[in-house]
């Protein structure tokens, strides 16, 4: 992706700065002009290419690091409120007894397998940097959905 957004802003930069070039060829006696006077009609620099090539490269990483701190922000905070949900759970099921007891046992510690390999999933996309962390995301929402999903299938079992 952040390929992808560099490549469309080198090419966006070259096309504009090949827009502002006149296409008069020189006259033949006329003095070449200083660098300076290139710049002030409109000629760009290899220099100035790179340059500001550069700065879209920072420009691009940047924002990939502020979306990449945005979705673990999101997922965190979604993985908090389901713990205060499975201690909820947890307390509800103090009552129960006998064979129920030891399913609801089990489930919990379905659950809290599943919201660590989530936690865990979470931690590795969070220290992943560039392009990796993108890939990493789809492991995470998988592994929020799971949690989520097996946190809602026991509270259905609660009810029973």
């Amino acid at each position: 992706m952040f390929r992808l957004i560099l490549a469309w802003g080198v090419m966006g930069f070259l096309a504009t700065a090949g827009c502002n070039q006149k296409n008069t060829p020189p006259k033949p006696n006329a003095p070449k002009a200083s660098s300076e006077d290139e710049h002030q009609h409109g000629n760009v620099t290899l220099d100035e290419v790179k340059k500001e090539v550069g700065e879209a490269g920072e420009k691009s990483a940047r924002f990939a690091g502020q979306e990449k701190d945005k979705f673990v922000k999101t997922v965190r905070e979604k993985i908090d409120g389901l713990r205060r949900k499975i201690d909820e759970l947890k307390e509800k099921g103090k009552d129960l007894s006998g064979e129920a007891r030891e399913k609801w046992q089990k489930t919990l510690e379905d659950l809290k397998q599943k919201q660590e390999d989530a936690r865990q999933k979470l931690e590795k996309l969070q220290s992943a940097g560039g392009e990796a962390w993108q890939e990493m995301q789809q492991g995470v929402d998988a592994a929020w959905n799971d949690l989520q999903d097996a946190c809602q299938n026991a509270a259905e079992e609660l009810k029973k």
